[in-house]
């Protein structure tokens, strides 16, 4: 039952939580099979000598265009690190206005199951 305030269609069933992680699977899955794609190209193009240092650099800029920053950020080892450390770097770049709705959302389910 949702609070005052709240509606039921605020909260996903167990059905519609899976269906959405199947789709975020498929989602994420492409991005990044398109993403390495993208850089593999342009990059061995590069070093073959397939492309000049200039359009090798147009091609990298407009990579960083299309798909920003590395969700990692500017981890330069994170396989020395353990994936909890990774987590709360990717977690300090959320902005403020998307972990004021995430706080939200685990208040959200975390009511009623305190004793």
């Amino acid at each position: 039952m949702a609070n005052e305030g709240e509606s039921d269609d605020d909260v996903m069933s167990p059905d519609d939580m899976l269906e959405w992680l199947a789709l975020e699977v498929r989602r994420t899955t492409k991005a990044f099979e398109l993403q390495v794609r993208d850089a593999t190209d342009f990059a061995t193009s590069y070093a073959r000598g397939k492309i000049d240092a200039d359009v090798a650099m147009k091609k990298w800029m407009r990579y960083h265009e299309r798909w920003g920053g590395s969700p990692l950020g500017g981890l330069l080892t994170p396989e020395h690190m353990s994936d909890s450390e990774i987590l709360e770097v990717v977690d300090r770049k959320i902005p403020a206005e998307y972990r004021d709705v995430s706080s939200r959302a685990t208040q959200k389910s975390t009511r009623g199951t305190e004793r």
